[in-house]
């Protein structure tokens, strides 16, 4: 029998139980196909902007200009004299801005040490008073790194005022995350969003801050100023005057802010 026309048409609105069940399994796998198509190509631009990430330079991002801040003293570009770090508004502090003690760290968010050593910072701050501390980023200068992107998470969390709750989400997790992953890019992005929205951030804002590289240009100052007073690494701490590299415990804090403050 030969099917054309009005005869097809009739013939696929017959009670066919076949045909009915042919039509419906096509349909399925038309619609799963096309979810197929919709996820790999969302998974391409994600690679696409991942890779663009990759390709960014750190001299993208001109360091901000801080010689016209009325909140700072500026250190110029004076070489007879010897540079200190200076303490700008675009700096998170825990403590009175109007300390005697400031406790200047440089730190990086891919370093386990800096992590451990900054929270016992705090408990010392939180024991005293009078004491002020200035977190300042010196992370690798390579933009697809978790160094640079651990600061970013921090900065765009700072942008909604949790720098510190953000930090100690991330410090009392980072050890055991890098241990348990390969620490590739999309698994630290999940990390930092989970720790994210742990701290009850916006996280439409703080995706859109983290995924524009908002704040590279403070990232890429705070790398400059370290790179003029000549830091070898980090940790990096001032305590007002004194300057301390690497590892040290909380009786030797406590004995340089004695120090300190009896000058």
């Amino acid at each position: 029998m030969t099917l054309t026309g009005n005869n097809m048409f009739k013939f696929l609105n017959k009670n066919n139980p076949p045909t009915k069940a042919f039509v419906t399994f096509s349909l399925l796998l038309l619609f799963v196909f096309i979810l197929l198509l919709l996820y790999f190509m969302g998974s391409y631009e994600k690679n696409q902007d991942r890779i663009n990430m990759e390709s960014v330079s750190v001299n993208s991002f001109n360091p901000i200009d801080i010689s016209n801040d009325p909140y700072i003293t500026y250190f110029g570009d004076q070489e007879d004299k010897e540079l200190k770090p200076v303490i700008t508004k675009y700096d998170p502090n825990y403590g009175p801005e109007d300390a005697e003690v400031n406790i200047v760290y440089f730190g990086d968010y891919t370093c386990s040490y800096c992590l451990e050593q900054i929270n016992m910072i705090k408990g010392v701050i939180d024991d005293s008073k009078g004491i002020n501390l200035i977190w300042k980023d010196y992370p690798e200068d390579k933009i697809s790194s978790n160094s640079w992107q651990g600061a970013l998470a921090g900065r765009c969390a700072q942008s909604q005022n949790k720098f510190w709750e953000f930090l100690n989400s991330y410090s009392s997790q980072y050890s055991t995350f890098s241990t348990q992953s390969g620490l590739s890019q999309n698994q630290f992005n999940n990390f930092i969003f989970g720790l994210a929205e742990a701290t009850d951030l916006n996280m439409k804002k703080f995706k859109s801050c983290y995924n524009n590289l908002e704040h590279s240009d403070v990232l890429a100052s705070s790398i400059a100023e370290a790179r003029a007073l000549k830091l070898p690494g980090v940790p990096y701490t001032y305590i007002n005057d004194r300057e301390l590299l690497g590892e040290f415990n909380r009786a030797l804090l406590i004995d340089e802010i004695k120090r300190a403050l009896d000058r």
